[in-house]
């Protein structure tokens, strides 16, 4: 149905723009937050909007997440990612966690304001922990071989 179309459309945005510019951050991961914000929202009814929204979040933090995973694999293959033009930059790290920070903290606030009452202790550990494990073993992994290391000193 129209669902199904939307996402077809968004899918075809998206690698579109993956060809065209595969630097737009933003656009890239709107594109595919979008796609999980019309996942999410499997009803439309009351929640739909708040479903679609902690969706979009959800997928923007995917998104990012992945490519921050993948960086080094896709330089060296010449493969695309948006984080390419930040990555060296002695702030990457940082700027990184912040932006999935900032991507995690909407989708929780959306999360909040559901009328969940099943599993809602398993779901909420998920958003608020589990989430970050792809991200912390990259991290890790990245400062083992002597990738680029946050001055701060975290981790």
């Amino acid at each position: 149905g129209t669902k199904i179309r939307t996402i077809n459309l968004l899918m075809h945005d998206f690698s579109e723009l993956e060809k065209s510019n595969p630097g737009d951050i933003d656009g890239l991961a709107g594109l595919f937050g979008r796609v999980m914000g019309e996942i999410m929202a499997v009803r439309e009814d009351e929640w739909a909007d708040t479903l679609r929204r902690l969706g979009f979040f959800l997928g923007k933090f995917i998104y990012l997440c992945d490519a921050y995973e993948d960086i080094e694999a896709d330089i060296r293959k010449g493969t695309p990612n948006p984080l390419k033009s930040k990555y060296g930059n002695p702030d990457f790290e940082e700027e990184c966690r912040t932006i999935l920070m900032m991507m995690m903290s909407e989708c929780c606030r959306e999360f909040e304001s559901l009328p969940i009452l099943e599993n809602v202790e398993i779901l909420r550990n998920i958003l608020y922990s589990g989430v970050w494990g792809r991200y912390e073993a990259a991290r890790e992994k990245r400062d083992c071989s002597g990738g680029a290391v946050p001055e701060n000193g975290e981790g």
